[in-house]
């Protein structure tokens, strides 16, 4: 397969089974215009060679039902209803993407210190007005097949800088801590939730009802407001 240099994943799949090697004779591959420009990526012939792999995009989807919910938590929720375990759920995976994320912020950072370090990428972030004056003139020309790749190109150029620009930038912990905190604040209302429902069940006079833990409870300030919050939120399921 045809594979730019340039792009990656599906976008950089020019066209498969090429005749021509990795040498002058591709700019005779079938992909490339008279000008010696890719038409399906916009690039140079030279910024392309042959490879052994070809990139194909697949959708899965998951399915979770609230009876493997309750097998995956166990005891952990079998005093819950259905609603209160989807919460759950979602709030442990708001977590662990808040978590991925902070990886990927880390492995962001660490590749661009290393090309400041070492020259190779001297605060490159900062070039996207260069991008966009480019592209301001490409749009004004005729818009062949190669002018609009050479148009995408450099959008798609932007927004990876303007990413990379925002990340370099951004307070790792300012961002990331508050939206952490959040999911676990959230996280543990829903522990409370849960252990109120086994002890308001643990009454002793005949009712069912535990009237002295229910009394005790809500002569605590925060307890009333930190109620309503979960029950709004378990409204917007119901």
């Amino acid at each position: 397969v045809t594979q730019c240099k340039n792009h990656t994943a599906k976008s950089g799949m020019c066209h498969d089974g090429c005749a021509f090697g990795n040498d002058s004779g591709k700019k005779n591959c079938c992909a490339m215009n008279d000008r010696g420009y890719c038409t399906h990526c916009g690039c140079h012939w030279a910024d392309h060679i042959n490879a052994n792999t070809v990139y194909v995009p697949c959708k899965q989807e998951k399915r979770t039902t609230v009876e493997d919910m309750r097998k995956a938590y166990g005891k952990g929720v079998e005093d819950l209803d259905n609603v209160c375990i989807l919460l759950m759920t979602l709030l442990d995976q708001m977590k662990e993407a808040v978590n991925e994320f902070e990886v990927c912020q880390a492995q962001i950072r660490e590749c661009n210190d290393f090309l400041q370090q070492h020259a190779l990428r001297k605060r490159a972030y900062y070039s996207v007005d260069f991008f966009l004056q480019q592209i301001k003139i490409l749009e004004e020309e005729d818009q062949t097949p190669t002018v609009r790749a050479q148009v995408s190109l450099l959008k798609d150029m932007v927004s990876r800088q303007s990413v990379i620009r925002t990340m370099a930038e951004s307070d790792e912990e300012g961002q990331v801590a508050p939206s952490r905190k959040m999911f676990e604040e959230m996280r543990n209302m829903c522990e409370e939730y849960k252990q109120d429902i086994k002890r308001c069940g643990q009454g002793t006079n005949g009712t069912g009802v535990n009237e002295d833990f229910l009394s005790s409870r809500f002569a605590q300030g925060n307890y009333v407001s930190k109620r309503k919050n979960w029950d709004f939120m378990r409204n917007m399921w119901d």
